[in-house]
């Protein structure tokens, strides 16, 4: 007997990863559930529209499906109104477990060492994003008390591979000569391979026992942004550490930086915010090109960062074991940059 799995965002990178594994797995059912209707199913996969923000066609897509994955992403607005939208969605539809895919930055881009899953979370963090995915954890637990439909929710942190936006960017600004390194890549990044997330969150709908729990997944190895980037930028003909350096320890955000935070942060203009944005996304013909930032708060923090989140409670509670080494993930990435369009990297 199968399980039938909804996989909602099965238009993203991350949700369309998960419908191309999950199609080749005989235990499920899978059903992609995105917006408009996907140009490149995978045989065996159903496919079905719903509009993330309307929660009668949500209910009327998972009807049937015994397990929810939420793989949508979005601005803070939208991050801190949609899971719970869309859990009471699932509840209706009489879903029996929803698996919520968080972020690790609810312990911030930069964690303190020792940080794991028994760490408390903070709604106070300086930027908007990292509280809206706290808000929204802190959501879905307070509604579940009142339902029969269980939550399990998993925090990754960058999730690289074929197809992430990060990868694309840092090769996009290799191509454009605005690429550089801070700190000369020494800090850590707690990197996830694609389908080392998609194993952990197919683990998240299986596990019995695990209602209400929080798992941090991640590589096995302790990774460096010079790890991760280096491969990236040899792919692209260049050497990473002839990159220009910047130190993160001499970064101070600016006013303007402070005050978009602060805005995007609050629930009346942050609301108006999003929906400009929204407005310009939906007016653009093609989708925006992945460049890498300027140094930023959010980037100084993680580049920065010196604590690798351990993933003992993943592996003790889900029997979670990445199954793509870091050298495999980037011998994968570098074959997708090496066969990549230039549509692939967001050149229109």
């Amino acid at each position: 007997m199968t399980t039938t799995l909804g996989v909602l965002g099965a238009g993203g990178f991350i949700g369309g990863r998960m419908v191309e594994l999950l199609a080749a797995d005989e235990r499920f059912t899978t059903v992609a559930i995105g917006r408009s209707a996907s140009k490149q199913l995978p045989l065996g996969a159903i496919a079905r529209q719903a509009d993330a923000q309307d929660g009668e066609s949500l209910t009327q897509v998972l009807t049937d499906c015994q397990v929810a994955v939420y793989c949508l992403a979005g601005n803070p607005s939208f991050v801190r109104k949609n899971a719970s939208r869309v859990y009471q969605a699932a509840v209706a539809a009489g879903v029996k477990r929803f698996v919520y895919l968080s972020s690790a930055v609810v312990h911030g881009q930069n964690p303190a060492v020792n940080t794991d899953e028994r760490s408390p979370i903070r709604a106070n963090h300086a930027i908007a994003y990292n509280n809206a995915k706290v808000k929204a954890e802190r959501s879905l637990l307070a509604q579940r008390a009142g339902t029969k439909t269980e939550v399990v929710i998993v925090r990754p942190g960058i999730v690289w591979g074929p197809k992430s936006s990060w990868v694309a960017a840092f090769a996009n600004a290799i191509a454009d000569g605005v690429a550089y390194q801070a700190d000369h890549g020494q800090g850590i990044c707690n990197s996830v391979y694609v389908d080392n997330l998609v194993h952990g969150l197919i683990l998240a709908t299986i596990t019995p026992g695990i209602d209400r729990e929080a798992f941090v997944v991640g590589d096995a190895e302790t990774v460096t942004w010079a790890d991760l980037y280096r491969p990236i930028a040899q792919a692209m003909g260049a050497d990473f550490d002839a990159l220009p350096n910047v130190e993160t320890a001499t970064f101070r955000p600016s006013f303007k930086e402070n005050l978009k935070e602060t805005l995007r942060g609050m629930r009346g203009i942050g609301t108006l915010l999003s929906a400009i944005q929204e407005r310009r996304q939906q007016a653009r013909t093609t989708r925006p090109r992945p460049v890498l930032a300027p140094l930023n708060r959010e980037l100084a923090d993680l580049y920065r960062c010196q604590w690798h989140l351990p993933i003992a409670k993943a592996a003790d509670q889900l029997a979670y074991q990445p199954p793509v080494s870091f050298a495999d993930g980037c011998v994968k990435t570098v074959e997708w940059l090496n066969t990549s369009t230039p549509d692939a990297l967001g050149h229109h």
